[in-house]
């Protein structure tokens, strides 16, 4: 079976952090705002945000 998941979703993104036990960092994705959220995620933790979907190529 092939589950095809939409990159950048942000909910994505939290549960999988809360999945790996990085709550903290879930929080803080959760309090940025919209249009900043994957640019600063990526800049951060570029690895987790792989690891959740998210790359700077699209």
């Amino acid at each position: 079976m092939l589950v095809l998941m939409e990159k950048k979703d942000r909910a994505h993104a939290i549960a999988v952090l809360d999945q790996m036990g990085l709550n903290q960092i879930a929080d803080w994705i959760k309090a940025l705002p919209d249009h900043k959220w994957e640019r600063m995620f990526l800049s951060r933790w570029p690895t987790l945000a792989k690891k959740c979907g998210i790359s700077e190529t699209e």
